[in-house]
């Protein structure tokens, strides 16, 4: 047995102490145990045991702790422990569980092993031979060996013999080992019965196994089964393998199909989206960023995108005429199918070998492609319909173009140590600095991009050398045959410091380009970029010669040559903090042609941090010391050329500066302010309203936030041209560099709002000269007294001069308040607002109250039939102007109120199935909605921002009124949409508008898109 005797001798020895009834008359000696010392942890309960003769050691007086017992050994100490048992000595029933649970352990392991026994001794009787057998066996193999005179069989069947011998001796050996054992097993057959009830039951469980076993399979059956299960795994093994090396080298297939089928019929053309947005059927906006358009700007009844318009004919910016001489829509029912597949494999190619190339010097071929990814694609017709590529109909059947197209392809080899990656594709995308080739937003035409890491390359490896070069036509295939090529160099000197020096050039063919257009255009420059000891540096120099020269009066021939360059770190030096500390200059006419770019410097789409044709410097520092925060800014510019430390008298000049601050005392009360200048010259580059203004303000604001989000405060602020003061600035120090973002916070280590209004907002563009009282409320506050409500109330009186007199006499209260919470079922929105401006008697200006609301509630999904949810909204807007000097044109009231209420049924009648019923209206009394105004083209022909569109209150007197019924379904990639509107204009007196009937019209669309 693999049991310490200590180990057993441990659990017997306490149970039994416990368990004995009484100690004994007399004592027996206890032999003397040499090996068991004085301090050892078992000796107590080994001297028990040996004093109630359980165990009495070896005859050579040791114990042997540490040796395994024997099965021998353990049932003489347990048959010695059943007969203290038997004659009362130990009382059973007091033996502790634990001490049982080891007895039974031992017992049923010494079973185990005796019934093992008794299985080897019942084959060596089965099989047994005696003496006699194996001499007559002997006496035939003798007479067989004389007979055959085969001395090999001898030897075998010798061998045979001695085999049987030893297990001969086998037998007697095992059979002395039972008779010497005899007084254990007639011990063991006494447990037996204490084992009966254990055997019993397992019997029990086996005969419920038996009883089971007709609805187990056979093992026969389960081997069959288990080599079919084995057939189908490889076979499975064997597809996953070929899937894998499919999807190593398959291309992913992305069909679409879309279908829209689209009707119009309107007395006129009208936008539904200022009243139900982003519908099915709105046209939207045009779809680039740069532009301030809005889907509100554009008519929705003609499927097409028509602006619309402000006069009152188009009913003050509602409308605009119909593609009918009487304006009226009519777009007659028709489907525009559209279909197409793109191919792409996702960089899915790798591990592939370069083929062969070449005719008279061919290639080795065999560079190892690490990945590829390609992306084409077919489509049945343009995304833009071409009236080069019209449909033709015959038959009753429409056929369509079929056009390919190619988007991009790029691989990554290796070649020595390098990895090498290549782009080609079309409107290829690639970035060498800020101001010469940044072409990575729209790209600038096909082409092919190779970039070269050399930082795996031994020595100069370790400055991490990158080539990137670029070649391909500008625009594609447009017929300027203008053709851009360039290269780019960079090494990373030291931590994430960048070094980069490029090239590039983009010129004309040999068939040339139209006249004066520039066809040949050279730009290089060093640039760089990266952190050094804790400090952010950004630098770069270009320079640009482009032939012909673009310049007025410029000689033939002459070469036109522009310039850029800056320079500019971030960091700090102990508690001050230094942020954009710059110079910059750039010539005038270093535009996106003389940079390669699709951009001219800071705009949309370009990294440029600084504009053409302005020389500067500026830097902004803050620091913050215990409860004193302190910051100021300071930025120079003037024209191309000239000093911006000149500033006094350059014509061109703009200076904007400024120092704020902040002292928090007690997390109580926190005092903040600020002084401002902005300066501009005779002939800034700031509007001409701006022009020659000596720009001075300073503002000061007190606040105490006593907790639970409250806080009171008190603000003056003070606006100058030169020393006089005015009554704003009309926008002019917004303009400024850092116009809005100039003071502190309540919180926060830098400049980060605006001062000119209420401290706290960053987008005020008209600073005031005023002062005043706030109370305020912040529902974000972790300890808000009312979560989720913001609450603003305030006081200001506002300077202003009338005549030969001036003072604080605008008086203006105002306040907001915005709340959302959860009211059961339903998520609701609160905005609401009020001001009252009250203006002197002698002054212009009219006094006016305004008051405005929105109320949103939108609830959850509720689990009944349909699943519906419900959506009701409300905005309402009135100014009432009352004019002082008693003009019929400044006295009116301005009103608006826009609603909507609709149900969503998100499980209708099928399943995938939504409905949308929708009712929304809009009135307006003296109101105007002026659309987007398209800005000029920059001179590469890109589009700029322009002006967004509004509404504003005029006094007209007419009321519009305008209202719609939507109907939108969904069953999976099907939509259906359909919209019935009416548009009304009354003046004073309820009467039509003269030119401006009453306008009606539906729209229906379907469209279905599915992307397979």
């Amino acid at each position: 047995m693999k049991k310490s005797l200590l180990v057993l001798t441990a659990a017997l020895s306490f149970g039994v102490a416990a368990a004995q009834t009484a100690a004994p008359a007399s004592a027996p000696q206890v032999p003397a145990l040499t090996d068991v010392p004085a301090g050892h942890w078992a000796k107590d309960a080994i001297d028990k045991l040996v004093a109630s003769g359980i165990i009495l050691g070896y005859p050579d007086g040791t114990y042997r702790g540490t040796q395994n017992l024997t099965r021998y050994e353990a049932a003489v100490i347990i048959a010695r422990l059943l007969e203290d048992m038997k004659t009362g000595t130990v009382v059973a029933g007091e033996i502790d569980s634990e001490t049982l649970t080891a007895l039974q352990n031992a017992i049923q392991e010494l079973a185990a092993d005796l019934a093992a026994l008794g299985v080897r001794v019942s084959d060596l009787e089965e099989n047994a031979v005696s003496r006699d057998d194996f001499a007559r066996l002997e006496e035939r193999v003798e007479a067989i060996a004389l007979q055959s005179g085969e001395p090999e069989a001898l030897a075998g069947l010798t061998s045979q013999i001695e085999e049987l011998t030893a297990r001969a001796d086998d037998y007697d050996t095992l059979r002395a080992d039972v008779d010497d054992n005899a007084s254990s097993i007639a011990a063991l057959n006494d447990l037996t019965v204490l084992l009966n009830q254990d055997i019993l039951n397992l019997q029990d469980r086996v005969s419920a196994v038996e009883a089971a076993q007709a609805d187990l399979v056979a093992r026969a059956d389960f081997d069959t089964l288990s080599g079919r299960v084995g057939v189908v795994e490889t076979k499975v093994t064997s597809l996953d393998n070929r899937v894998t090396q499919l999807e190593k080298y398959a291309f992913s297939i992305k069909p679409t199909l879309s279908a829209t089928y689209f009707v119009g019929r309107a007395t006129r053309d009208m936008d539904i989206d200022r009243l139900l947005p982003g519908t099915v059927l709105s046209t939207g906006d045009d779809g680039n960023a740069t532009t301030k358009d809005g889907a509100v700007d554009y008519g929705d009844f003609s499927g097409g995108r028509v602006i619309v318009l402000p006069d009152a004919e188009n009913f003050y910016g509602f409308s605009n005429a119909g593609n009918l001489p009487n304006k009226a829509v009519r777009t007659e029912g028709s489907t525009t199918v559209s279909f197409g597949i793109t191919f792409g494999n996702s960089g899915k190619f790798d591990t592939a070998r370069s083929d062969v190339t070449g005719a008279y010097v061919k290639g080795n071929g065999g560079v190892t492609v690490n990945t590829v990814d390609v992306s084409f694609g077919i489509r049945a017709g343009l995304p833009t319909a071409d009236t080069r590529y019209p449909d033709v109909t015959q038959d009753g059947t429409t056929y369509r173009p079929l056009f390919f197209f190619f988007k991009n392809a790029t691989a990554a080899f290796t070649v020595g140590n390098a990895p090498v990656t290549v782009t080609f594709g079309k409107g290829l995308k690639f970035k060498f600095s800020d101001y010469v080739g940044d072409n990575d937003a729209v790209g600038r035409g096909d082409g092919f991009n190779v970039k070269i890491d050399g930082s795996t390359l031994p020595v100069i490896g370790a400055f991490k050398p990158m080539i990137n070069t670029v070649y391909g036509s500008r625009l594609g295939a447009n017929n300027d045959n203008l053709y851009y090529r360039g290269v780019r160099a960079e090494i990373t000197p030291a931590g994430t410091l960048k070094a980069g020096l490029q090239v590039m050039q983009e010129g004309a063919d040999a068939f040339g380009q139209p006249a004066g257009t520039p066809n040949d255009v050279t730009a290089y420059s060093a640039d760089l970029h990266g952190a050094v000891a804790g400090w952010q540096l950004d630098s770069e120099y270009a320079q640009s010669r482009i032939a012909p020269s673009r310049i007025a009066g410029a000689a033939a021939g002459a070469v036109e040559t522009q310039s850029a360059f800056y320079a500019k770190t971030s960091g700090t030096l102990g508690p001050v903090k230094i942020s954009d500390l710059n110079y910059r200059t750039v010539s005038a006419g270093y535009d996106a042609t003389a940079g390669i770019m699709e951009a001219a410097p800071k705009a949309t789409n370009s990294t440029a941090p600084y504009v053409a044709g302005r020389t500067g410097f500026g830097v902004k520092v803050t620091t913050n010391v215990g409860p004193v925060a302190l910051g100021g800014y300071v930025d120079n510019s003037v024209a191309y050329g000239k000093s911006p430390l000149d500033t006094a008298s350059e014509a061109t000049a703009v200076v904007d500066r400024g120092v704020a601050g902040r002292v928090s005392l007690f997390n109580l009360v926190t005092v903040r302010g600020g002084y401002y200048e902005l300066l501009t010259g005779t002939n800034s580059p700031l509007d001409t309203a701006f022009d020659g203004k000596n720009g001075v303000r300073y503002a000061v604001r007190g606040d105490v936030t006593p907790g639970l989000g409250f806080s009171v405060g008190g603000f003056f602020r003070n606006v100058a041209n030169g020393s006089t003061r005015i009554a704003d600035d009309g926008g002019l120090f917004s303009k400024g560099v850092y116009g809005t973002k100039n003071a502190f916070n309540l919180t926060g280590d830098d400049l980060t709002v605006n001062s000119c209004s209420g401290i706290e907002s960053s987008d005020a563009v008209t600073c005031y000269s005023e002062y005043g009282v706030e109370a305020k409320h912040n529902g974000k506050d972790a300890n808000a007294l009312v979560k989720n409500l913001d609450l603003t109330l305030g006081f200001k009186a506002r300077y202003r001069v009338i005549g030969n007199t001036s003072g604080y006499t605008n008086n203006v209260f105002y306040g907001n308040a915005a709340y959302n919470t959860k009211v059961g079922l339903a998520n609701v929105n609160l905005n609401a607002g009020f001001e009252n401006s009250d203006f002197a008697a002698n002054d212009t200006a009219a006094d006016y109250t305004a008051l405005n609301g929105t109320l949103d509630v939108k609830t959850d999904v509720l689990n009944v039939a349909f699943r519906p949810s419900f959506e009701g909204y409300v905005k309402a807007y009135s100014k009432q102007y009352n004019s002082n000097n008693g003009t019929a044109a400044d006295t009116y009231t301005a009103n608006d109120v826009t609603y909507r209420v609709g149900v969503k049924l998100n499980e209708f009648l099928l399943p995938n199935t939504k409905l949308a019923v929708y009712y929304a209206g809009y009135q307006g009394k003296n109101r105007i909605y002026t659309p987007y105004v398209a800005g000029a083209l920059t001179s590469s022909g890109a589009a700029t921002a322009g002006t967004a569109g509004g509404f504003s209150d005029q006094n007209h007197g007419r009321t519009i009124s305008q209202d719609l019924v939507y109907v939108e379904a969904n069953y999976y990639d099907l939509s259906f949409g359909y919209g019935y509107g009416n548009l009304r204009m009354r003046d004073a007196n309820n009467a039509v508008v003269p030119g401006a009937t009453d306008a009606k019209g539906s729209v229906f669309k379907i469209n279905y898109k599915v992307t397979f």
